[in-house]
């Protein structure tokens, strides 16, 4: 995959997860699709749809799996073609009627229906992303990272690290799919890559990369509107080397969220306020190299990091009073984790 030139990882990996404990299990692999760098479960947790990250191939495609009831176990439906370079983020709609992808290669984002047997349909609404930020290396054109749902299902913004803009549609599945309807302008050079909604709604949570910064986003449900409430360094000011930020992911009770640094190799941990605004917590160390993604557990009792080049997954037990994460309890060996979900069965 791209930034991970010795990407070993042979497919999706599922584990047994011990809510109890925390404690992870190896139990399947599902080979066949080359380098799934992200992952999405369906909202009722019957299917799982993947991105397969290859930059030498012309096309990406997305490969759909019905997920067991029973164990987890995945099942391949199909792979359908994106229309584009490759995908970096996949999500879908609260009802599960339609997936959406954020294509980094081109700079576009791109909707998919689900068809009643879950597999994907060929896209059927997809649009052209513009931009460009001062990074010459990284920013010489758009390079969409993430799209995200809002929590009432009315629309889908995506943040473009190429052109430093969080890009804002309405969503019309019966209809044309993706209206373009808004766009957040970011400072020159953030680098916008993900973005997570705080549980109640009001609120979202953008991650700029190349800046290691923390934005708080607020959002207006009647307009379908962002708007720059604040902005917070993600690394120590006394730390001078390069790092990258990557993922941030809000607790379940909406009062604290996470977020990754790759360099830093740390966790920066907030609480949130009121009007969303935050305060630092601190940082704890990944236990690893290169912390690309983040999982929460549903119940809030345990925090994932998957750090990519150390090839682990390890539990960090979220402590009840503080939401200070503690020493891992599990420790999990996988290839070159790039994405971590729970599954809902």
């Amino acid at each position: 995959m791209p930034y991970a030139p010795t990407a070993h990882g042979e497919g999706i990996d599922i584990f047994d997860y011990d809510p109890s404990t925390g404690r992870l299990r190896h139990e399947q692999v599902v080979r066949g699709i080359d380098s799934p760098s992200f992952v999405c479960v369906s909202p009722d947790g019957r299917s799982l749809y993947a991105a397969s990250e290859v930059p030498e191939r012309p096309e990406g495609v997305i490969g759909a799996y019905a997920v067991s009831p029973d164990d987890g176990h995945l099942e391949p439906l199909g792979f359908q073609r994106m229309g584009g370079a490759w995908a970096s983020y996949l999500a879908m709609d609260p009802q599960g009627r339609a997936l959406l992808l954020a294509d980094y290669g081109r700079g576009r984002v791109a909707l998919m229906p689900v068809r009643s047997d879950r597999s994907l349909g060929p896209v059927a609404s997809a649009h052209q992303l513009s931009g460009t930020g001062p990074n010459a290396a990284r920013q010489d054109g758009p390079h969409t990272h993430c799209i995200v749902v809002s929590p009432d299902g009315r629309f889908a913004f995506a943040a473009d690290l190429g052109a430093d803009r969080v890009f804002g549609y309405r969503l019309d599945i019966d209809g044309p799919g993706l209206v373009p309807h808004s766009e957040l302008e970011l400072p020159a050079g953030s680098g916008p890559r993900h973005l997570a909604f705080a549980p109640a709604g009001h609120h979202a949570y953008l991650v700029g990369e190349l800046d290691s910064t923390l934005t708080v986003l607020a959002y207006d449900a009647a307009s379908g509107g962002l708007g720059i409430v604040e902005t917070h360094p993600l690394l120590p000011t006394d730390f001078v080397s390069s790092s990258l930020a990557a993922d941030v992911q809000v607790h379940p009770s909406g009062r604290f969220l996470y977020a990754s640094n790759r360099g830093h190799d740390s966790v920066a941990i907030f609480a949130v306020g009121s009007a969303g605004r935050l305060e630092v917590l601190g940082h704890r160390a990944s236990e690893g190299r290169t912390p690309r993604n983040l999982a929460i557990s549903p119940d809030g009792r345990y925090l994932l990091v998957g750090n990519q080049d150390s090839d682990t997954i390890v539990a960090l037990p979220i402590d009840e009073q503080t939401r200070l994460p503690g020493p891992a309890v599990s420790v999990a060996d996988v290839g070159t984790p790039a994405c971590l979900v729970f599954g809902r069965f």
